[in-house]
């Protein structure tokens, strides 16, 4: 509270507060750039305010940076008595108090901008004198479930808890990631499920590269091909994030590059330097995005059960039994997984 004091103290102090009523308020006129962040013109606010009532205000868009107390509410003392701070004047405390008097991110809801954010800014920069007080400032979208805001008030919620005993957190990252930051994400169980079958096709290559041996000859032309791609995805994936967060773009070109490596793997023995180059791109992802199972990785047990399924298949397709072979082969397709029957026997993929 004593920082919450002397924050308030010091936006008097330069000017940008006064007192009335036991309560101190934010003198908006005094402060040249309110509305900068959110576009909101001071002189419509005013009008919009005009009819708002306020203990004493100067100006309708004024806001409290102290509470007068009241009946049955903590109250703290102050050099404008017994009261509590206002809405506002926390995360202004908070971030200065703890970061300094100017950050580079700020993070929040779309619905904070104003007049949460707004206000924030006019409070840290109104103390300190020091601008800009956040360089960037990152707005998300709301999650929503069909088409409403997910909220306790409605109970349309769940909890990560529930989320995570049905699916793999690398899932529910990569819904989250597929979205834009600044744009709602509509939640459903159905969108978990798509999540999880698009994380195993990103994911797959990796696995059916580290469980290939490699050739021990020069690199031939598609190697040099499919490195270029690799090196391309990797800059894609920089470029990106480097613009606005941009995950979908990032996770593009991750996705296209793995229709590249599974067609590679189809074609050809690969050559150690592009398993080395493969294993290094999802380091990249893994390191942004957090995608990569665990399971996925040195010594993870999906490829060898896929591979006791095709054997069990080719045993079924032996003794002639070929509905259970079809079903197999069925029931990996309903998973994106494809089986191949090749010369050199059954091979499978994510499709």
């Amino acid at each position: 509270m004593r920082h919450v004091i002397d924050t308030n103290r010091a936006i008097q102090d330069n000017g940008h507060a006064y007192e009335a009523e036991g309560n101190l308020y934010f003198d908006v006129d005094s402060f040249d750039d309110y509305g900068k962040l959110s576009n909101m013109d001071p002189e419509a606010l005013l009008e919009e305010h005009r009819d708002v009532e306020g203990e004493g205000k100067d100006d309708p868009r004024d806001f409290a940076l102290w509470k007068k107390a009241k009946p049955g509410e903590p109250s703290w003392d102050s050099p404008w008595g017994e009261g509590r701070p206002g809405w506002h004047i926390e995360c202004s405390v908070m971030a200065t108090s703890i970061l300094g008097p100017r950050i580079d991110i700020h993070g929040g809801g779309q619905d904070l901008e104003f007049p949460h954010h707004e206000n924030e800014i006019a409070q840290s920069e109104a103390a300190t004198g020091e601008t800009p007080f956040c360089k960037y400032w990152m707005h998300t979208g709301f999650v929503t479930v069909g088409d409403e805001k997910m909220s306790k008030s409605l109970g349309n919620f769940v909890t990560a808890e529930e989320v995570l005993d049905e699916h793999r957190a690398e899932a529910v990252r990569l819904l989250v990631a597929q979205t834009h930051y600044r744009s709602p994400i509509d939640f459903s169980w159905k969108a978990l499920e798509e999540a999880e079958r698009s994380l195993d096709r990103l994911v797959g290559p990796l696995q059916r590269f580290q469980d290939t041996p490699t050739r021990d000859d020069g690199r031939a032309d598609r190697d040099e091909q499919l490195l270029g791609a690799i090196e391309d995805a990797r800059e894609g994936v920089r470029a990106s994030m480097n613009d606005d967060f941009d995950t979908p773009g990032a996770l593009a070109h991750a996705h296209e590059l793995v229709r590249e490596l599974n067609t590679y793997l189809d074609e050809t023995t690969p050559h150690p330097d592009v398993t080395d180059a493969v294993e290094g791109f999802y380091e990249l992802l893994d390191d942004v995005f957090a995608v990569v199972p665990a399971e996925e990785g040195p010594g993870g047990r999906e490829p060898e059960l896929l591979d006791l399924l095709l054997e069990v298949r080719e045993m079924a397709r032996d003794h002639e039994v070929y509905e259970i072979a079809d079903e197999v082969r069925d029931e990996l397709a309903e998973m994106d997984i494809e089986v191949e029957d090749t010369e050199e026997g059954p091979r499978w993929r994510t499709a």
